[in-house]
């Protein structure tokens, strides 16, 4: 062990030094021989010393268990040291020993992260000034590492040190960064700062900053190094916007119950008694969102769940309990508009679509004549409000409203197709002769599109049996007829009076 004598070596002036073994040899016979040498060639041993100190028991003629020398240092130069010399023992029979590096951290107003080395008659360590003990998502601390003596007073430590931070909290690497990494003191300064930012996340949780430090001297003086833990703690404050949340406890069950009270009658909920709930009854949404729904029941044969467009749909199947449970999940509403790289000072482009929509067609269907004898054919056409996008097939049905049954008529196409960039079609209706004397009979048609009934837009026929002329086709030629003979009465008398 090797330890300074004078309490502060300066340039130019002999440094005194006790050389001893630790623990101290206690047979009579051990000993060892050193050669001392210096990593710094500007540094000398007294002459005594160069050849070698023999190091052992008392007991042994020549030899001590201490020894001391002296140390010639450089001529003053008038220039701040850039570094400290180390001595460094090689025992003959022992091999090269390793020079110590260990990591403490002491009381105080500072946590350190300390890397002390034997040398110079004093020890160095690295430490953490007071930082935040909060942090915001998105936000940047300034984290000061700081080369400080046993005291805890700021002092350049000689030789550069390399402090690597290690999250151990609930954060993890991926919640920070830092500006620089690992953090690097110089030999010849006192401190270093980086810039510790908090990424924002989706996560919607609160997190702790606890990291360990690793520190290490310049590899060329000791490969050891020390681990100081929990040097800071700083407690990250989530600033996630909720896009979505559940509703209060009183909320969601007052919903539930309203919903189960409209099915189920005196004796609770049976199977059968299906109830819904509308998703915007169990959670709130921030605005300009798309929320979309999941629903899973833990025991299907009790009772199974369904969504569309909103809405849960419980269907109880067997006596029993099930768990429902639902996820809400929301997604911002995404926006069109592009600003475009801006690339000359007086230019700025933006980039937005017009986005223009077709209104639904309206239908309506009329009839070139609605009374239609046995054996004959009508025409039936059906018409859009607009040139339709897409060939369109219109369905005729009979309403059940109708005193003419299915076997009466018959259409020539069974559907009206509407061709695209068309506004119309048309199909013939054709009244089936059946050879059965019977009054007219009324048939109502109307439309369906797209699986959609649309009992307004209709055609009412009269379908007419071909044994018994209708009475609106004969009336005319009747009322012709005695017209005429009244008329030709008239005259008769007009000229027989004359």
């Amino acid at each position: 062990m090797l330890t300074l004598d004078t309490e502060e070596p300066t340039e130019g002036a002999p440094i005194e030094a006790t050389l001893a073994a630790d623990p101290a040899h206690e047979d009579g016979v051990s000993r060892t021989t050193l050669k001392l040498r210096f990593d710094e060639p500007r540094y000398s041993l007294d002459a005594a010393s160069r050849d070698g100190v023999r190091i052992g028991n008392d007991s042994i003629p020549g030899v001590s268990a201490s020894h001391t020398i002296t140390i010639e240092p450089p001529d003053n130069d008038g220039k701040p040291a850039a570094g400290h010399g180390h001595a460094a023992g090689i025992p003959r029979d022992r091999g090269k020993p390793r020079r110590g590096r260990r990591a403490a951290d002491s009381g105080g107003r500072r946590r350190r992260a300390a890397c002390r080395r034997g040398g110079g008659g004093r020890r160095e360590r690295a430490a953490l000034d007071p930082q935040p003990e909060s942090v915001k998502e998105g936000e940047t601390i300034k984290v000061k590492l700081t080369s400080v003596d046993e005291d805890g007073n700021a002092v350049p430590f000689g030789e550069k040190l390399s402090v690597s931070l290690t999250p151990a909290g609930t954060a993890d690497s991926q919640d920070y960064t830092l500006s620089m990494h690992p953090v690097d003191i110089a030999a010849d300064g006192e401190s270093a700062t980086v810039d510790l930012t908090v990424r924002e996340n989706e996560e919607v949780n609160a997190e702790t900053l606890v990291p360990d430090a690793e520190v290490a001297g310049e590899a060329a003086k000791g490969s050891e190094t020390r681990t100081s833990s929990g040097i800071l703690s700083v407690a990250i404050e989530d600033t996630t916007p909720r896009l979505v949340r559940a509703k209060s406890e009183e909320d969601i069950y007052a919903a539930l119950m309203a919903a189960q009270d409209a099915v189920m009658g005196d004796h609770g909920l049976n199977p059968g008694e299906d109830f819904e709930l509308m998703g915007s009854d169990l959670f709130d949404a921030a605005a300009d969102v798309t929320v979309s729904y999941e629903a899973e029941s833990d025991s299907e044969s009790t009772a199974s769940v369904s969504v569309v467009d909103g809405t849960i749909a419980v269907m109880p199947t067997s006596e029993g309990t099930a768990h429902v449970t639902v996820t809400a999940t929301a997604a911002p509403t995404a926006t069109s508009v592009e600003i475009i790289e801006q690339t000359e000072a007086n230019v700025a482009r933006i980039l937005f679509p017009i986005e223009v929509t077709l209104e639904p067609p309206t239908f309506s269907m009329w009839a070139d004549d609605t009374d239609i004898v046995e054996g004959m054919s009508g025409r039936l056409t059906v018409s859009a409000s607009r040139p339709v996008s897409m060939d369109t097939d219109v369905m005729i049905v009979r309403d059940g409203t109708s005193s003419a049954g299915a076997d009466d008529y018959r259409l020539d196409p069974m559907t009206v197709t509407i061709e695209a960039s068309a506004m119309s079609g048309r199909t013939l209706v054709e009244a089936v002769e059946d050879g059965t004397a019977e009054e007219g009979e009324v048939l109502t048609l109307f439309a369906v599109v797209d699986g959609a009934q649309m009992p307004d837009v209709s055609v009412s026929f009269r379908l007419w049996d071909a044994a018994v002329p209708a009475l609106q086709f004969v009336a005319p030629f009747l009322l012709a007829a005695f017209l005429a003979v009244g008329g030709y009465r008239r005259y008769v008398r007009r000229r027989l009076g004359g």
